[in-house]
């Protein structure tokens, strides 16, 4: 077994690339791309829906099985709104780290601590 690159080293036709030959030609039919660098592959085996999902940057994926396609769709659509839930808490947390801090010059932080003896400094 081929170890695998750092995924964050690749560009995404790169990732792409390695994912279409990791998932291999028979799973990776219908590629499906989302704006958070996810993919997932929808095919058809033996009467079942395979999807084929890579999280994130992710080059190991995750392959379930479904007997319906109605099955495939609920995961297909819980999958996608769950990575939008992700890229927008990931946004929310990146933009809360760009605002500027309200201290001031001169400002007097205090931490104290302790169980028995409480310790204040200043």
């Amino acid at each position: 077994m081929h170890k695998l690159p750092n995924p964050a080293s690749l560009t995404a036709a790169e990732r792409a690339e390695l994912r279409d030959a990791i998932a291999g030609p028979r799973y990776a039919q219908q590629p499906h791309d989302l704006a958070d660098g996810s993919r997932y592959y929808i095919a058809e085996e033996a009467g079942r829906i395979v999807v084929t999902k890579f999280h994130g940057k992710a080059l190991k994926p995750d392959r379930v099985w479904f007997r319906s396609q109605a099955a495939a769709e609920q995961d297909i659509a819980s999958f996608t709104t769950r990575r939008q839930q992700l890229a927008d808490a990931q946004a929310e947390r990146r933009a809360e780290a760009k605002r500027p801090h309200t201290l001031t010059v001169g400002a007097v932080l205090v931490s104290s601590y302790g169980y028995e003896q409480t310790n204040v400094d200043f």
